[in-house]
């Protein structure tokens, strides 16, 4: 998961860069959050229903289903 990393890193520099905190704040927000890493989770056990569970449930948080 270099990928993950890269991006965790390049998060990291923008918070120090601007003296921001980047994530969730609201309870909604904090709920997709919960569902993306449910998502990235299942995604990784090959768990085909708790990842397709998860991306649907945050795509409705988000009022993104198309």
């Amino acid at each position: 998961m270099n990928v993950l990393n890269e991006v965790s890193a390049d998060i990291e520099a923008i918070e120090k860069t601007f003296s921001i905190k980047l994530g969730p704040r609201s309870s909604i927000e904090k709920k997709h959050e919960n569902f993306a890493n449910n998502f990235i989770i299942s995604y990784i056990d090959g768990d085909k229903v708790g990842t397709s569970t998860s991306l649907i449930e945050a795509a409705k948080i988000r009022r993104c289903l198309g």
